[in-house]
């Protein structure tokens, strides 16, 4: 044992962000007590977690927050801790000045979502919304911040303490929506996608489609051999694959057409494959079950990542679902039309339901940059997309977090909005390689 924590209360949420923080963030070897006499007589490195101080211990004094088990509106204060933002405030008794662990909590929970929230317009959690992107730490990944303020107070105190920092990854991930822009789509759409580009005039695109139907020209959204080169050296990439009925906002092919059985089998001679949840999903999990499970019969094995279409989901019922079905990690947090961190932080974490107070073995993996959010902000200036990217990757690599980039096959193709992009993820990825 290299850490003892005192506690007067050993709650589930106690439990949960002690395991977080200490054993997945500082990679520490704890234990937890709720006897004052044996925390005493500890001679070894120790953090108490109590209004009271110790001698000999780095008190970190508590709020409301972790020994309770219900939800309801809270009212953050914000001060400046190290530089760094923080709320909770907590007494003077306390060796940091707020409850880093509550705050902490709060974050990676996504407790806020959970609340009464104005939504956009397609029923999301909008970053606007946010604490982080109102308080303006949307970009830092603040919790991991934290927690390196806390490592450097533990060391100074026990220098004997072994901290070992997480090695950085880079998860390049790629979404599916729509894996050819004209091709395979049978006559029916084909005909109504040339006739709607007629009567809007898009003369440019309906020869770009003839020239596609003909095979004499490759379809545009046909990046694939482009992605492979780049994605070479990253066997961890993950794609995800939209393998819902057609709607609105699901227009991929059929995952048991031909085309869409070609394409995976190409994808899963190199890479994970993982299921793309429909936005119809969103408001009606039970559709995942569905989409699970044509997608696991053409690649014949159990798929294990997702990420839902449009994020278009609500906390907690959408995760409950991917659980019971048998989903490993998701790569859902985030914000397609923000960049930065949608639970403050860079480390993957586990699912934990506040509505029944226990943690899930469902995985999250945040993302903090995605292609749409980029290209909202830069647009016509796609040199300072990368090397705004690549900044947030180094940021990342220091802390020994996990970046993950989220990409479209169609961001490749350099057509429309995406003009001038066709080599931005390219060239991000070769650069993060020598992180």
């Amino acid at each position: 044992m290299d850490l003892l924590v005192f506690t007067n209360r050993q709650t589930p949420r106690v439990e949960y962000i002690f395991r977080q923080i200490f054993a997945k963030m500082l990679n520490i070897n704890y234990s937890i007590t709720l006897s004052e006499s044996e925390f005493n007589a500890f001679s070894g490195p120790k953090v108490a977690y109590s209004a009271n101080h110790f001698p000999n211990a780095l008190t970190v004094s508590p709020c409301h927050l972790l020994f309770e088990s219900h939800i309801e509106r809270q009212n953050l204060a914000f001060f400046r801790w190290c530089e760094l933002p923080a709320f909770y405030a907590v007494n003077e008794t306390s060796d940091i000045p707020f409850d880093l662990f509550a705050a902490s909590f709060f974050l990676i929970t996504r407790y806020e979502e959970y609340l009464p929230f104005k939504a956009d317009e397609h029923g999301r959690f909008p970053a606007s919304e946010s604490y982080a992107y109102r308080m303006g730490f949307l970009q830092m990944p603040l919790v991991d911040l934290w927690v390196n303020e806390l490592a450097k107070l533990l060391k100074a105190k026990f220098p004997a303490l072994s901290i070992k920092k997480n090695k950085f990854e880079f998860i390049p991930t790629i979404d599916i929506d729509n894996a050819y822009a004209f091709k395979h789509k049978g006559v029916f759409r084909a005909l109504l996608g040339t006739g709607n580009a007629l009567i809007h005039f898009k003369l440019s695109e309906v020869y770009s489609r003839i020239l596609a139907y003909l095979n004499l020209s490759r379809d545009p959204y046909n990046t694939y051999a482009k992605l492979f080169r780049t994605l070479t050296h990253y066997p961890n990439s993950k794609w995800f694959i939209l393998a819902g009925g057609y709607g609105e906002y699901d227009k991929n092919l059929p995952v048991k057409s031909g085309a869409m059985r070609r394409l995976l089998a190409r994808i899963g001679n190199h890479f994970e494959v993982g299921i793309h949840p429909s936005y119809q999903s969103g408001q009606n999990p039970a559709k995942i079950a569905l989409e699970l499970n044509a997608l696991e019969s053409v690649l014949q094995e159990k798929v294990l990542n997702s990420r839902q279409h449009f994020l278009a989901f609500m906390f907690p019922n959408y995760f409950v679902e991917l659980h019971k079905l048998g989903v490993k990690s998701d790569f859902s947090i985030g914000y397609s039309n923000e960049l930065g961190y949608r639970a403050s932080t860079c480390t993957p974490f586990n699912f934990y339901n506040l509505k029944t107070d226990e943690e899930l073995v469902l995985q999250f993996v945040p993302f903090s940059v995605m292609d749409r959010a980029l290209w909202l902000k830069f647009q016509e200036k796609p040199n300072e997309a990368v090397e705004f990217t690549l900044t947030m990757a180094k940021h990342v690599a220091l802390l020994g977090g996990t970046f993950v980039l989220a990409w479209h096959n169609e961001t490749l193709s350099g057509i429309n909005e995406w003009k001038g992009w066709e080599s931005v993820f390219d060239r991000i990825v070769r650069t993060i390689k020598g992180l």
